[in-house]
């Protein structure tokens, strides 16, 4: 929305408040920007200089030259190892700007229709540094560890003194620092025109990207996007004057609206009297959550555009070395793939990370055939569907990088199962013992023999018995008064079927006795045998029980385990000669 008024008054009126702790706050950047208007006066002139420059560029546009070519350095300030945001956390983010600058992110059309033939592409490309100020090769990712629990709007990230890091030459890069906030706040951008050492963009850890530390309900990276806005001059649709009506954010096409949404309001969302349509809320420069923000306009493309032209704020970064991909010899792909787990339709597969990759081009076939299926993924795993039972396939994968891919990692092969093979059928615990089990079952119709897995109920590990035969096995060494879960599958020729579900049974508890009495002082104790169970028990609270046994090496360790204890009890080991 476009208003010629004045806004001088109402910038000496607003008062500087710091963020308390608590709150969340989607974007501090205008607060700091009339800040730095009323104590810097050369900031205040080049900001009037940088907005007469895009007035009148929006009065007359010039034809777009190429795309514009963008080198990020990420500064990554952790204090904690979670902070430290992975590589692929990275590479999601970039990805992200490129989408939503470019008009490539899909859930634009949910733009509602009045608003569609508006949706902007900015035809910009944002792409990791490959050369650093200094001439020499970069993965344009910086990991600064540091001790500042947390950061607040002041700057500190930006500074290696203060325990951030320094910004690289802001008229070839644009820096981009990812620390984590004290004070609930999301992420805060630079107007052009500000000091060189503190340009470029701030986000919270937990607002970065769309994986790994990102959370719900900023987890889709609209928070940078939003914040690289504003470092390309655009401010806030209401134009920064709360419910007020009056403010202007010098675009023609975005509706007048009073105030930001922080929600996700249902269209029309009427404001300002701007019926029928209501409030474009799902421009990235309101406050909406994450998956309810998805463009920019036209008008707001002209205001970024207006920066890049000649004599514009931003337009040295066209010139910029920052992204000569000479410095790249090649692009790295993944060293490795593996299979998972495995089904008749179905079938996982993993890659480890590669340095440069903004996403990964996976591939797949069966053995009989020639021409291989791809898939595009920022993930480093991935799930075939609909695959056909009984069936080996191939798999591989390679890295997509700024403008290139890398080669093939090895193939893999891995083979569904056959959807003939069933598991056996009414498995039963046939009889139960203090330390065995006798398992029943029904033979599957294909199966030669079979396996079976077994555990403790609260254990995660499961143990493996394979080539059974028959239709009933003995498990032995179980531990007593114990539940368990067990579950079967069979082989039928070459191929395995899945794991039935499973059973529980429980073994019985030992039956205890007096039996070794009188062994109740040391010259009356009872021989056992080392590495045997004994089962017996105190007659009453006052009753000692000797029991001795010889060791066979000269230095033993000795090692006595006792279960099913009801009570707490005193155990020593006493020598020979007491």
């Amino acid at each position: 929305m476009k208003k010629q008024i004045h806004l001088s008054l109402l910038s000496l009126m607003l008062v500087f408040v710091m963020p308390t702790f608590g709150q969340t706050i989607r974007c501090y950047t205008d607060e700091l920007h009339q800040e730095r208007l009323t104590k810097d006066p050369n900031y205040k002139r080049q900001h009037d200089a940088i907005k007469n420059h895009t007035a009148a560029y929006v009065a007359s546009p010039k034809k777009n030259r190429a795309t514009k070519t963008i080198p990020v350095v990420f500064h990554i300030i952790y204090n904690t190892p979670q902070q430290n945001v992975s590589d692929l956390q990275i590479m999601s983010q970039l990805n992200i700007l490129n989408q939503d600058f470019n008009k490539l992110n899909a859930d634009w059309t949910q733009t509602p229709s009045v608003f569609q033939h508006l949706v902007a592409n900015f035809d910009i490309q944002f792409c990791l540094a490959q050369q650093d100020p200094n001439g020499n090769p970069t993965t344009g990712i910086m990991r600064v560890p540091t001790a500042v629990v947390g950061f607040t709007s002041d700057d500190a990230m930006k500074f290696n003194a203060t325990g951030g890091s320094n910004a690289w030459n802001r008229d070839h890069y644009l820096n981009i620092w990812v620390c984590n906030f004290s004070i609930g706040l999301l992420g805060y951008a630079q107007f052009p025109g500000g000091p060189a050492a503190t340009d470029g963009v701030v986000c919270n850890y937990t607002s970065f990207g769309n994986m790994g530390t990102a959370t719900s309900p900023y987890n889709k990276g609209r928070t940078l996007t939003h914040e690289i806005g504003h470092w390309l001059n655009l401010i806030h649709i209401w134009g920064d004057d709360g419910t007020g009506c009056m403010a202007s954010d010098g675009v023609e096409d975005t509706p007048n609206q009073a105030g930001y949404n922080i929600s996700c309001p249902t269209f029309p969302k009427i404001s300002c009297n701007n019926g029928p349509n209501g409030d474009m809320f799902m421009n990235y420069m309101d406050y909406t959550p994450d998956n309810c923000m998805f463009m920019f306009t036209n008008g707001q493309k002209l205001v970024m555009d207006a920066q890049f032209a000649n004599g514009g704020s931003r337009a040295s970064l066209l010139n910029s070395p920052g992204c000569n991909l000479a410095w790249v010899t090649n692009c790295d792909g993944p060293t490795s793939i593996s299979s998972g787990t495995i089904t008749h339709q179905t079938a996982d597969v993993s890659w480890p990370a590669s340095p440069f990759s903004l996403e990964y081009l996976l591939e797949y076939k069966s053995i009989s055939d020639s021409v291989w299926t791809s898939i595009s993924t920022n993930n480093l795993n991935y799930t075939f569907t609909g695959l056909q039972a009984g069936t080996s396939y191939q798999a591989r994968v390679r890295s997509i990088c700024n403008g290139s891919l890398s080669n093939y990692s090895g193939i893999i092969q891995f083979t569904t199962l056959n959807s003939s093979c069933l598991p056996p059928g009414n498995i039963q615990a046939v009889t139960t013992g203090v330390n065995s089990c006798l398992i029943g079952w029904s033979s599957a119709a294909v199966g030669t023999s079979y396996s079976i897995q077994y555990k403790l109920t609260e254990d995660t590990n499961w143990t493996t018995i394979d080539a059974i035969v028959g239709n009933s096995f003995n498990l032995s060494g179980l531990i007593s008064a114990s539940n368990y879960s067990l579950r079967m599958r069979s082989l039928c020729g070459n191929f395995y079927s899945e794991y039935g579900d499973p059973i529980s049974f429980s073994t019985s508890a030992a039956v205890c006795s007096n039996s070794f009495e009188p062994n109740d002082i040391r010259q009356h104790a009872k021989t056992i045998t080392p590495f045997t169970s004994i089962a017996s028990m105190l007659q009453t609270a006052t009753d000692k029980d000797f029991y001795k046994f010889t060791t066979t090496t000269g230095s033993p360790k000795v090692s006595v385990t006792l279960n099913n204890l009801p009570a707490d009890y005193d155990l020593r080991l006493i020598s020979s000669n007491g």
